[in-house]
């Protein structure tokens, strides 16, 4: 009715029409348009849709449980009819076409069925829910409607109930193997080797197999600063069982080449492949990240003058973090009079460490690295030369590590 309108309005409204007789000139026309008298507008589908729906108050309206095959669970919902009018309710559960898991009619029992809630009242209905037995690990859900209250949802052969609550149940086992640590953080030099190791601990009764793979991961992120690439199979090597036996632990050992021509971040995860269905894929996973190294072969050089001094005094620091920290922080000082090279040796030597407990980690960490764990280290050496001789002094150092400071004070 609304284009049909529109249409009237657009052909009544030409303004302006030529009309051009042979052998004479343009004429222009004026019309004059009326327009028509106002369509009224009916009630649209959804409007009607609502008309006779009855609206009623639940608590909760979502609901979540983590059961294991075989557990149940009871909760309460609260439900209040705030209208005018007295409710049927009926309550029932619902699957939608979408739900890949979903939560069975037989899983769940209630205290009531249909009862009329009246208008202003108040009711509880008990709900519990029993998995089976024979369940396989993974989230289920599903709909309890308690009114036949609906409208039509787009795209789906089935309505939407009004008057609904959501229940999803992740129904788990509990895993019998114990991985740690989950991270492997370390910072690496090109062209050395290094050992890296993984406990596999199996609490259960059973033996349980095992085979670790690396794997090539393809959602690298890019950094512009910082390149990021991943570890290649040719140079990973994996020593491990094949299986973990009942009560006791087993260590993988991974053993990474780092290319002569490494830079910026290494990425690798080590995939466990334990047979343990407590365990989904992604918790059998174990995550390289190796920072790349390389250390210059020519030093740093800072030139500074001397006149007249009765001290210099040459401070040197560096600070790495992480499980690698404290062999991060290493660096050769030579100090160059203007006669060459003095044999100096540290004057003071400053060491702080970060320690975090055990505790702050998922467990069990402290069984893999003790219970405390080295997040940060600095080092500091001081050189101080008395009375030194007036010139040109040289300060270099060859890092081991990719950052730190120099300073110089001259007295």
């Amino acid at each position: 009715m609304v284009r049909k309108m529109r249409c009237l309005i657009l052909l009544a409204s030409l303004i302006l029409l030529p009309v051009v007789a042979a052998g004479s000139s343009a004429e222009v026309v004026k019309v004059v348009s009326v327009p028509p008298e106002p369509v009224p507008v009916q009630m649209g589908g959804m409007e009607k849709v609502y008309e006779n729906v009855t609206k009623i108050a639940i608590e909760p309206r979502y609901k979540h449980l983590r059961l294991m095959p075989g557990e149940e669970s009871e909760f309460t919902v609260k439900l209040k009819n705030p209208g005018e009018k007295d409710v049927v309710i009926e309550p029932k559960v619902i699957v939608f076409p979408f739900m890949e898991n979903y939560v069975d009619e037989d899983w769940i029992s209630m205290d009531r069925e249909k009862f009329v809630l009246k208008a202003g009242e108040k009711a509880e209905i008990k709900i519990k829910v029993k998995v089976p037995e024979d369940v396989e690990k993974g989230y289920y859900s599903c709909i309890i409607a308690f009114t036949n209250d609906t409208f039509p949802m787009p795209y789906s052969v089935k309505p939407f109930y009004v008057n609904q609550m959501s229940l999803g149940v992740n129904v788990w086992i509990p895993p019998k193997i114990k991985i740690y640590p989950k991270f492997i953080d370390d910072r690496v030099e090109a062209g050395k080797s290094y050992e890296y190791k993984i406990y596999v601990e199996n609490t259960g009764d059973e033996p349980v197999k095992m085979n670790p793979e690396l794997f090539k991961g393809e959602d690298v992120y890019y950094d512009p600063f910082s390149p990021v690439s991943w570890i290649d199979e040719s140079h990973v090597t994996i020593e491990a069982p094949s299986v973990v036996q009942p009560k006791s632990k087993a260590v993988v050992k991974v053993k990474v080449s780092v290319p002569s021509t490494a830079k910026g971040m290494l990425k690798g995860t080590v995939k466990l492949n334990v047979e343990d269905p407590g365990l989904d894929e992604w918790m059998q996973r174990v995550e390289l990240n190796l920072r790349a190294y390389e250390k210059p072969s020519e030093p740093f050089v800072k030139v500074f003058q001397v006149s007249n001094a009765t001290k210099v005094t040459v401070k040197v620091s560096a600070s790495s973090y992480g499980r690698s920290a404290e062999k991060s922080c290493d660096f050769d000082v030579k100090i160059f009079s203007p006669s060459g090279v003095l044999s100096v040796k540290p004057s003071k030597l400053v060491e702080e460490v970060g320690v975090a407990l055990s505790g702050n980690k998922l467990p069990p960490w402290e069984e893999a690295e003790g219970i405390y764990t080295v997040t940060s280290y600095r080092k500091t050496e001081i050189y101080t030369v008395e009375n030194p001789e007036s010139g040109t002094w040289k300060v270099e150092i060859l890092p081991s590590c990719e950052s730190f400071t120099l300073s110089v004070e001259v007295e």
